[in-house]
């Protein structure tokens, strides 16, 4: 993991940042990616589980998992 962060710290122009991203991660991992992002953005701004639920297509688990990390301030940094 440290390995992965030195390389997004060194990468410091998002023309460099997008592109290894897109050789790094499957389809599917950037699609999970951008759910957390979103995930976390849309609790952030109080939005419904239920209507977060429907719009990322998450279990209740997986939304309640999130806001309790947010409680505990899990994503300080991402948000």
């Amino acid at each position: 993991m440290r390995q992965f962060i030195n390389a997004l710290e060194e990468a410091d122009a998002r023309a460099r940042v997008a592109p290894m991203l897109q050789e790094l991660f499957t389809k599917t991992e950037k699609v999970m990616f951008a759910k957390r992002i979103a995930l976390i953005y849309l609790l952030s701004k109080d939005v419904s589980f239920e209507k977060i639920e429907k719009l990322l297509h998450l279990s209740p688990v997986t939304v309640s998992k999130f806001s309790l990390g947010m409680e505990m301030e899990k994503f300080k940094q991402t948000i």
